[in-house]
């Protein structure tokens, strides 16, 4: 049995993605370098 649902798991991605997104436009924004991973 599932421990959560589909859209509890995709809500959980988005937001983990959009966390990343914008670590990388502060760091961007600051003049630093960042590697963006391609999976």
């Amino acid at each position: 049995v599932p421990e959560i649902t589909v859209e509890e798991m995709c809500a959980e991605m988005v937001a983990s993605d959009l966390d990343v997104a914008r670590r990388h436009s502060l760091l961007k924004s600051h003049g630093h370098h960042v590697a963006v991973s391609k999976e």
